[in-house]
């Protein structure tokens, strides 16, 4: 009796103890989320309050006074610009002296500002995180029903956003007889001057607009045709090439493929597991 007493008391001891390994697992869960949290919940608080609102297309004019200007990454930049060039800065008020200008060339630091692109590694984190923490507890079938049921949702997410902006694109472009020539009136200097980013000026019904677009222009006085909605003239579209949405779309089927393929692998060890399990 004395040796099963000590037994049972061994057991208890062995629930009573904290395992910290199980604790940092969670701990990780929790970081990475608030991480996405913060991210998206700052992007939309800059989109809302902040870029909308305090936004300047900087060409040098004198009633913009700028005494400090900063780049995402907080590093000084030079606010002298050349001729035909503008920068896009946003600024504590209309006329503040303290700005951020926004840099568009293709980094890996622009990537991950994408609030898509953060919100899906944070996902995917998580998922791992949450598959390493349950992978003991749930039964094969039942993991393997949750976690490839997630990551083939993940997969129809990927696919069907790339379907969604294809057909905007179209829908938008395609049939819109609201059309106008724009003419390239500046190049926006992005913060390293990597690439050529077109500052555009068009004429609907009186009323002039000035707006950059992502549109591979080569110089200053290029003529572009846009495209625009009647009733908001300043939403507007060029024809481009619908490529850069293939990557993605391949990279969603994938993910479809891996969600399948888990859950069928998963199907195939069972029957062996309930042999040894028999035995």
């Amino acid at each position: 009796m004395d040796k099963e007493k000590q037994e049972e008391v061994l057991e208890e001891v062995e629930k009573k103890k904290i395992n910290w390994k199980r604790v940092i697992q969670w701990f990780l869960f929790v970081v990475v989320s608030l991480v996405g949290v913060f991210f998206l919940s700052t992007y939309i608080r800059w989109t809302a309050e902040i870029g909308s609102k305090n936004e300047i297309l900087y060409t040098g004019q004198e009633e913009v006074k700028i005494k400090e200007l900063k780049d995402f990454l907080g590093f000084d930049l030079e606010t002298e610009l050349k001729e035909n060039q503008a920068m896009k800065v946003y600024c504590s008020s209309k006329f503040g002296d303290s700005c951020v200008t926004a840099d568009y060339t293709s980094g890996i630091e622009n990537l991950l500002r994408s609030p898509r692109v953060v919100v899906n590694i944070v996902l995917l984190i998580d998922l791992i995180i949450l598959y390493i923490i349950f992978k003991e507890r749930l039964s094969g079938k039942i993991r393997a029903y949750i976690y490839g049921g997630l990551v083939i949702l993940l997969g129809i997410y990927t696919i069907g956003y790339e379907i969604f902006a294809v057909a905007d694109y179209y829908y938008f472009v395609n049939g819109n007889k609201n059309v106008v020539d724009a003419k390239v009136v500046y190049e926006l200097v992005p913060n390293n001057g990597k690439e050529f980013r077109p500052v555009v000026k068009y004429e609907v019904e009186d009323t002039e607009y000035v707006t950059d677009i992502d549109y591979k222009a080569k110089e200053v006085g290029e003529e572009i045709t846009l495209y625009y909605k009647k009733k908001m003239p300043d939403k507007i579209d060029f024809k481009r090439s619908m490529v850069k949405h293939i990557l993605p779309s391949i990279v969603g089927i994938a993910i479809i493929v891996v969600g399948f393929l888990y859950l069928k692998l998963n199907k195939k060890e069972k029957p062996e597991k309930e042999e040894k399990k028999a035995e």
